[in-house]
């Protein structure tokens, strides 16, 4: 019975120090999925916030938008003084992506780049819808849809 109730001691010490570890890693899980579903049902998506998931795509991991922008900006993906509060258009984001992929685009993109060359190449390689035009604001489902597209998670069958 000492026997017993050693062993169940020592497994309940051991496994005592790893939950909190656990919980907290559980806790980080759904936080992020819970700012993500707050991010898919918005109408209208700001800089700041697709920054915060371009830099996923780029191969960092954001801190916040600040942050984002600093390590954007230093990869030349974006210009340093571009306003985090400005609502996202679809030739932003389009350009962000180009440039965070590495994408040359076709000969309009190539030779005059912008927001609206960019667009029409993600249109063409099925990554952003056709519909409505670079100045288009960006939902948050569509700037989720979009960087999983680019990051090639998702399958590119647009409906």
């Amino acid at each position: 019975m000492k026997v017993l109730a050693g062993i169940v001691m020592c497994v309940f010490l051991f496994f005592s120090g790893t939950l909190p570890a656990q919980n907290a890693e559980t806790n980080a899980r759904a936080e992020g999925m819970d700012s993500l579903m707050t991010l898919a049902d918005k109408s209208a998506v700001t800089v700041g916030e697709a920054l915060e998931q371009i830099v996923l795509l780029a191969g960092s991991e954001p801190r916040d938008a600040q942050a984002a922008l600093g390590f954007l900006a230093s990869k030349g993906i974006v210009a340093p003084d571009i306003s985090l509060k400005a609502v996202l258009t679809r030739g932003c984001l389009a350009s962000m992506v180009m440039k965070t992929r590495g994408w040359g685009g076709g000969i309009m993109y190539s030779i005059f780049g912008g927001g609206r060359y960019a667009w029409r190449e993600l249109v063409y390689r099925n990554i952003m819808p056709s519909g409505g035009s670079e100045h288009s604001t960006v939902s948050g489902g569509e700037l989720l849809a979009v960087i999983g597209r680019a990051a090639g998670d998702v399958d590119l069958k647009m409906e």
